[in-house]
């Protein structure tokens, strides 16, 4: 997962396992087939950076649940079965809807 065009490393391996999840879930591959890539993809051990990802696409889906493709909530779960960092999905999710919906966000 190496970084493309002066993006930063951890950015492009996030964006690179968000957009694999989804391109693997589209082409109904099978949950373990997708898992098996995203465990390649992933490499290191990084599960933070598998977390923002999975956060990434949970929060882009719930800032528009009514219009956004429900295949990011598959995709999220790929990466969840992945093994992704909990606190980093929480965290990424939050952010990514707070930003999509204007920073209104519901308070705990």
């Amino acid at each position: 997962m190496g970084a493309r065009s002066g993006l930063d490393p951890d950015t492009a391996a996030v964006i690179s396992l968000h957009a694999t999840a989804l391109r693997l879930v589209r082409d109904h591959q099978t949950r373990a087939e997708v898992v098996e890539q995203l465990r390649r993809l992933a490499g290191g051990g990084r599960r933070d950076l598998v977390g923002n990802a999975a956060g990434f696409l949970l929060g882009a889906y719930l800032a528009s649940p009514g219009t956004s493709d429900p295949a990011m909530i598959d995709a999220a779960a790929a990466l969840l079965a992945t093994g992704a960092d909990p606190e980093a999905v929480r965290e990424g999710a939050e952010g990514v809807r707070a930003r999509l919906i204007g920073g209104h966000t519901n308070p705990r």
